[in-house]
């Protein structure tokens, strides 16, 4: 995942279960995973989940399980800088 300016690109991503996924973001940039009404909300309250230093960093598959994952920016989330990962389970 990218941050062009102050959005996450893709903005959403599905990955299967097992998958690592890198953020390659800004220095401004820290990424939070929140719950889903915090994400409406577009606020920054976070979940005991992922989350990234500035400048970004590598999510382990143990942090992500099968489900939807809702992350935003955090100096960002009240101007809308948010994206989900969708993590599906592997099928044989």
């Amino acid at each position: 995942v990218t941050t062009p300016g102050f959005v996450f690109s893709p903005a959403t991503i599905t990955i299967q279960l097992g998958d690592s996924v890198r953020f390659n973001i800004g220095g401004i940039h820290r990424v939070e995973e929140v719950s889903q009404a915090t994400w409406n909300a577009e606020n920054n309250t976070p979940l005991p989940g992922f989350n990234t230093p500035f400048g970004g960093g590598l999510i382990l598959p143990s942090q992500l399980t099968v489900g939807t994952h809702w992350y935003v920016c955090v100096p960002h989330a009240s101007s809308g800088m948010k994206g989900i990962i969708i993590v599906e389970n592997t099928t044989g």
